[in-house]
């Protein structure tokens, strides 16, 4: 799915901070996915991207589903 220019619901501008948010995120979690799920490293993930949304000044919920939930399909196909 191409992540949009604005968020949909409130209008914000969010494509100028998706690759930045990208890369942090690879940085920080490195290749944790291929690690068992245990209760500590999800709050581990998500205490990890709640701070980088909020580096990134992204506080309204509507904003951070856009960069939470974006899968980039072009790898896939």
């Amino acid at each position: 799915m191409i992540c949009p220019v604005r968020c949909f619901t409130c209008g914000r501008v969010i494509a100028d901070k998706i690759k930045y948010f990208q890369r942090k995120r690879q940085e920080l979690l490195g290749s944790k996915t291929a690690a068992p799920i245990l209760d500590s490293g999800v709050q581990e993930e998500e205490r990890v991207m709640g701070a980088l949304l909020d580096e990134l000044e992204l506080t309204l919920m509507c904003c951070r589903r856009h960069l939470l939930t974006q899968v980039d399909l072009i790898d896939i196909i």
